[in-house]
């Protein structure tokens, strides 16, 4: 998968590379979902996932979503600083059985198993 430099980041980030960059290619990089990392690895348990990932963070949830019914990690910590992005991002955590606590911290809001009833 290739990794775009953007100019919406200054020279202080030039070491981000985004998905969806506007700028050229800079690094290819292999992709694995978090599903098939996890079978590979034969993970049983999963306590915490952080994601912040530039913007990939629904494409991230979606390729991970037997782990988090199976695995139901105890926190899951997501970049939630797209406005945009926002309905959708608590919508899919919501399908994978997570709620949000409330808790934002510098920008990644945190999500928890939803209890049940």
């Amino acid at each position: 998968m290739g990794l775009r430099a953007d100019s919406r980041y200054d020279e202080a980030d030039a070491g981000v590379r985004l998905l969806y960059g506007d700028g050229a290619v800079v690094l290819e990089v292999p992709v694995v979902r978090l599903d098939d990392w996890v079978r590979e690895h034969e993970l049983d348990r999963l306590d915490v996932v952080k994601l912040d990932i530039e913007g990939a963070e629904l494409a991230a949830l979606s390729g991970g979503s037997h782990t988090f019914k199976r695995l139901q990690p105890r926190a899951v910590l997501v970049e939630d600083k797209r406005p945009e992005a926002r309905p959708r991002l608590h919508a899919l955590l919501d399908e994978l059985g997570y709620v949000p606590t409330g808790e934002v911290l510098d920008n990644n809001a945190l999500f928890r198993p939803a209890p049940q009833s």
